[in-house]
């Protein structure tokens, strides 16, 4: 048994988070920082960017803020 892959083995995790973006999104780089992402579609029909980490990148991108949606009241 000591051949099989195990979840918790951060280098297969890596490698199948990447597989999976590709897969199931669009390859990208941010706008703001230049940092590599994948365009994923939501249920709700949304596109969010994350990262090879599987982190949305608004909460890492250092220039998040810039893309932020003021809240004006209309």
């Amino acid at each position: 048994m000591s051949d099989i892959v195990r979840p918790d083995d951060a280098a297969w995790l890596r490698s199948n988070i990447a597989l999976f973006l590709r897969l199931v999104g669009d390859a990208g780089a941010c706008r703001g920082c230049g940092e590599p992402i994948w365009w994923v579609i939501l249920r709700t029909g949304n596109r969010a960017p994350y990262t090879a980490h599987l982190l949305n990148h608004f909460a890492d991108c250092p220039k998040a803020k810039t893309f932020r949606k003021s809240k004006e009241a209309t």
